[in-house]
């Protein structure tokens, strides 16, 4: 819509509707790339005159401004319902808080280099397509791709809270980079690397090194004591999968060595799509039975109804998790939560009660324990006394 915005001058409402709907699905991110796209326009849309491209840059802030305007009117909707108390904490959910030191999920500033490798992973690890991506560097598609990529990476680095999903804007970007960089090397193939085979087999092993080496970790990580004791979703169950992805790395490597004096780029790039589109359906097709359901809401939030329909009162012993089943649990108002050094006075005020406690260490568990994530929840009734913590060694302390 922007490009069309650029070259007919049409289209404006369209991309405000899209930026406004877009900041109220999934928040102010959204705007990330936008930003750098309108910023850098005069930069990366060389097929225009000069004069269209600042034209364009005030007409897209322009609609931008106007499509700011849906996310705008349902704050104001949220100040005058429920007050200046949710308003804030809104702002502070999606925005501010994610700024400072203290923000949920704060990491240094280089935490997404690794998320962004393993994203380009398998076509970023073709050298042929960077060679591609350099020739076509003086276009404006692949100027238009990086407009887009670089300041929102820099930006999102700046900022304290960083999540995997974050940079997930960002791959249709890529996507065109390698379409543009593959197109400019489509009819090349490497002789330099046909000739060296020894040169050929290192290419093969840096492929198919990170996919074999994750395999290596899910098939080894069940069985180190350290990770099987604090990790619940970490079951006996991830060999099969980690052997799964070992399989398709196997394929792929078969793959290269047999077509290593016939494959164009074009059949390169479509075979490393393929390794791709496997592991993503093996992961979807496995990691939900791998972990028996340690990452499925239902179960605890099923039980807290139950407990609830029976009139038994419930309370969340401190904040790791709180809330994370008020949905799937169709509660009307959170959960009462508490203190540790609170749980036996609520006992004594609530016999028949019964205290969630998230717990990190499969010694610490007691009573009736499910699975969320990567601890348990235990639910604890007024007869169980609390069990002693366990020690950085794993140890219980002596009495």
């Amino acid at each position: 819509m922007l490009l069309r915005l650029a070259e007919t001058g049409r289209g404006g409402g369209w991309l405000a509707l899209a930026a406004g709907l877009g900041a109220l699905m999934k928040g102010p991110l959204v705007a990330v790339p936008f930003v750098g796209l309108v910023l850098g326009l005069p930069w990366w849309a060389s097929h225009l005159p000069w004069r269209d491209r600042w034209r364009t840059v005030a007409r897209a802030v322009g609609w931008g401004m106007v499509g700011a305007l849906l996310p705008l009117a349902w704050l104001a909707a949220v100040h005058w319902r429920n007050g200046a108390e949710t308003f804030w904490a809104v702002l502070e959910a999606q925005g501010i808080g994610r700024l400072g030191a203290g923000a949920d999920h704060a990491a240094p500033w280089w935490w997404y280099l690794p998320v962004i490798i393993a994203m380009v992973w398998p076509l970023g690890w073709r050298g042929v397509l960077w060679k591609g991506a350099t020739r076509a560097s003086r276009q404006w598609g692949l100027r238009f791709v990086v407009a887009a990529v670089a300041p929102g990476v820099v930006l999102l680095s700046l900022i304290a809270g960083k999540r995997a999903q974050y940079v997930l804007p960002f791959l249709p970007f890529l996507a065109v980079a390698f379409a543009f960089a593959a197109h400019a090397v489509q009819h090349e193939t490497n002789e330099r690397e046909k000739r060296d085979a020894a040169f050929a087999a290192i290419r093969h092993f840096v492929l198919v090194l990170p996919l074999a080496a994750a395999a290596l970790v899910l098939m080894v990580a069940p069985w180190v004591p350290r990770w099987e004791e604090t990790v619940a979703w970490l079951t006996p169950r991830w060999v099969v999968v980690g052997a799964g992805l070992g399989g398709i790395a196997l394929s792929y490597f078969w793959w290269l060595r047999r077509s290593e004096t016939k494959a164009n780029v074009s059949a390169a790039v479509i075979a490393a799509l393929m390794v791709a589109w496997c592991v993503v359906v093996w992961l979807s097709a496995t990691a939900s039975w791998a972990s028996q359901g340690a990452f499925d809401p239902q179960p605890i939030a099923t039980r807290i109804t139950a407990l609830r329909d029976a009139g038994r009162p419930v309370v969340f012993v401190d904040g790791r998790h709180h809330g994370a089943w008020h949905f799937a649990a169709r509660l009307k108002e959170p959960l009462p939560r508490i203190g540790t050094e609170e749980v036996s006075d609520w006992f004594a005020a609530h016999p028949d009660g019964v205290a969630l406690v998230v717990v990190d260490h499969k010694r610490l568990r007691h009573g009736e324990c499910l699975p969320w994530r990567s601890d348990w929840v235990c639910y604890r009734m007024a007869h169980q006394a609390p069990k002693p913590a366990v020690s950085s060694s794993g140890k219980s302390p002596q009495p």
